[in-house]
């Protein structure tokens, strides 16, 4: 259907089967062929954006891929990142990003602290527009949200204001915790 919606706004006369064959990057295509994604250069990746670039939108054309996003960032949290991350190691089957995150884990576990990440995310408003944030863990038990934070920007404020019973871990307590001297509660 996207496929549909992609061709009707550009007035494209199309059949379903090159609609398809249109929305595969090289990113699906390799995944349904089991090969990991490719790695693009700088240059590639240049030349991809180009086709948008000058590319004036309608008001209309951006709400509705605005609400197209905010769907995908709440229903599907493991493909929406508004950065690529690299995944640095899996974990009782989670992906961390940082050694940071996956230290945390790996902590509470220590601890016999039940944890899990957070699928749900927390609605915030920053520059002008509604964006949606997910802490790095919750102590269910506990009921403390926890992120892990290398440093702050001032975005942060404002996504950390959304969330209850949050407790941020910078590098002074992840110091702690790598000496055993660290209590969370």
């Amino acid at each position: 259907m996207t496929g549909f919606f992609i061709a009707k706004n550009f007035n494209l006369k199309v059949k379903n089967k090159e609609i398809e064959k249109y929305n595969l990057n090289q990113f699906i295509k390799a995944k349904n062929l089991g090969k990991e994604k490719p790695c693009l250069s700088k240059e590639t990746k240049f030349k991809m954006g180009s086709g948008n670039r000058g590319v004036i939108r309608s008001s209309e054309f951006k709400r509705r891929h605005s609400y197209i996003m905010s769907e995908v960032a709440k229903n599907k949290p493991e493909v929406y990142s508004n950065k690529q991350k690299r995944i640095i190691e899996e974990y009782k089957g989670c992906k961390f990003d940082s050694k940071w995150e996956l230290e945390v884990a790996k902590f509470f576990d220590n601890l016999g602290f039940k944890w899990v990440r957070p699928k749900k995310p927390f609605a915030y408003y920053w520059n002008n527009g509604t964006h949606f944030y997910y802490p790095d863990f919750y102590l269910p038990e506990k009921n403390i949200y926890i992120e892990v934070k290398g440093y702050e920007v001032e975005r942060d404020k404002y996504k950390w204001a959304a969330v209850p019973n949050l407790i941020v871990l910078k590098e002074k307590e992840i110091k702690l915790i790598r000496l055993g001297d660290f209590n969370l509660i």
